[in-house]
């Protein structure tokens, strides 16, 4: 063998050497464009969506969260009918004279099953809702809870020995309020449903 052949050989083996160093690189080049883009894409992604304040999402999220806020709305709604109902002023509805305290009595008893209802809705649902929002809810069950109670506190003696009794005036607007509260909360419901946005 000689020199021109071994020559050859080394500048093949240089020019393979050369190219692969040269493919590696444009790989490299690639890889390093392909990261970028996609990082790129996220932010632009990320950006838009604090622009038009909507929350990307799966379907299948958006399908367990419309259900989620479906059974709360109800349930909570329920809640603050049945709240308004045992405050209601007198005259709102006709007594029979004979029937004692029974009218009240079965309004409150209602009303201590739809708050049950809201408390099971909202802590079975809390792992899919959203921080800030379960707050609200939370604060909202509790304020009804406690409306509950008060009435209790206020009238049980007479619903309990089955005397008629009238709610006190002061009382009466507790209905309107609590019906306020919700619109409110129910509102804010709303506008966390509108801003999720199905990925395609």
């Amino acid at each position: 063998m000689g020199d021109k052949e071994v020559n050859m050989g080394i500048i093949e083996i240089v020019v393979a050497f050369v190219g692969w160093i040269i493919t590696l690189g444009l790989q490299a080049i690639l890889l390093v464009k392909y990261l970028d883009k996609k990082m790129h894409d996220r932010d632009l992604q990320e950006n838009k969506s604090k622009l038009d304040g909507k929350l990307h999402v799966t379907k299948t999220r958006f399908d367990t969260e419309f259900a989620t806020f479906k059974e709360i709305s109800r349930a909570f709604f329920n809640m603050q009918v049945s709240i308004g109902t045992i405050y209601l002023p007198p005259n709102s509805f006709k007594y029979n004279p004979d029937d004692g305290g029974v009218a009240k009595n079965t309004s409150y008893a209602n009303c201590a099953t739809y708050v049950k209802y809201a408390e099971a809705a909202l802590y079975e649902n809390a792992p899919f809702i959203d921080n800030e929002l379960y707050d609200k809810l939370h604060k909202f069950f509790e304020h009804c809870a406690n409306l509950l109670f008060d009435y209790y506190e206020t009238y049980g003696r007479c619903m309990d020995s089955g005397v008629k009794f009238e709610i006190d005036e002061s009382h009466w607007s507790i209905g309107r309020d609590v019906e306020s509260r919700w619109n409110e909360l129910r509102d804010d419901i709303r506008l966390h449903i509108f801003s999720l946005e199905i990925i395609d």
